[in-house]
């Protein structure tokens, strides 16, 4: 199924990208970061839905109406893209994808 709009986003991978364009732009459109993804403790990340360490546990966990946005260091791209679309799920990429 295709969506054309999603609400809910996860963000796998919260750096320096993430934390001043990806998340601000998702909120100020009136949409959800329902989890975030990443290696740093909770206490170092914005506050925005569950915390996982790694994209399986995520995926097990959160909706399949949530869309997954990988923002992580490019050489992660591939195996985090990889288990995002074994688990069902939409995945967004920022360059590069692979």
């Amino acid at each position: 199924m295709v969506r054309q709009y999603w609400k809910d986003f996860c963000i796998v991978g919260v750096g320096r990208h993430a934390t001043t364009k990806l998340i601000p732009a998702i909120k100020s459109n009136g949409q959800n970061i329902v989890g975030v993804v990443s290696k740093k403790t909770p206490d170092k990340l914005p506050l925005c839905g569950q915390y996982f360490t790694d994209v399986e546990q995520a995926c097990e966990s959160l909706g399949d109406s949530v869309c997954f946005i990988v923002a992580s260091p490019p050489s992660a791209h591939f195996s985090q893209v990889a288990s995002v679309l074994k688990s069902g799920k939409d995945v967004l990429v920022e360059k590069p994808a692979f």
